[in-house]
């Protein structure tokens, strides 16, 4: 009794700590400290690197393959402002052959999950379509709204850096302000 009902509560944790992801053909563990080999590689979901030694993150050692917690579970689905015409759907692959999107959002490439609409072949970085619509900034007083676009009129370089803004910023109308996410 004792020692089976140990082994079966052990066993129960260890099952608790592994889920299966759509991503991948393995279970991930739950991983609850990080060594070295995993600190060196960024999130297979959202790209950004694990920062810090106690980071949540779920992954397959044999593979390589690490998720933040967070990223393991994002919705499927989602709506936003950026194409408000459809859902968007998570995808764990870029929809084209040579395996790289260009994200609506920011102009970058990426190649990993993303957010997309077949129909409409819009496609967004997960962080990218996780930006919040208002934010504040110490480089400008008043509070910033999100713009996937610049605007026509005014200057088009960000406030703080100088550089020029071709795809989302936050904005201060009032101001003419401009600033990169």
């Amino acid at each position: 009794s004792g020692p089976q009902r140990i082994d079966l509560i052990t066993k129960w944790l260890a099952m608790a700590e592994t889920i299966r992801h759509g991503s991948h053909d393995h279970q991930l563990q739950h991983i609850g400290t990080m060594d070295t080999s995993v600190r060196a590689v960024n999130c297979r979901a959202c790209d950004l690197p694990f920062k810090s030694e106690n980071v949540d993150l779920f992954g397959c050692r044999s593979c390589g393959f690490f998720l933040h917690r967070s990223c393991c579970f994002m919705p499927t689905s989602l709506k936003n402002p950026a194409h408000p015409q459809h859902q968007l759907q998570l995808r764990y692959t870029p929809a084209y052959n040579d395996g790289i999107f260009s994200c609506y959002i920011c102009g970058n490439s990426g190649k990993g999950f993303n957010y997309g609409c077949q129909a409409c072949r819009f496609d967004a970085h997960v962080p990218c379509v996780n930006l919040p619509s208002k934010a504040r900034s110490p480089a400008h007083q008043h509070r910033l709204q999100l713009l996937f676009r610049p605007p026509a009129m005014g200057g088009t370089s960000c406030g703080f850096c100088g550089l020029q803004i071709h795809y989302c910023c936050y904005s201060c109308s009032p101001c003419s302000f401009l600033l990169h996410p």
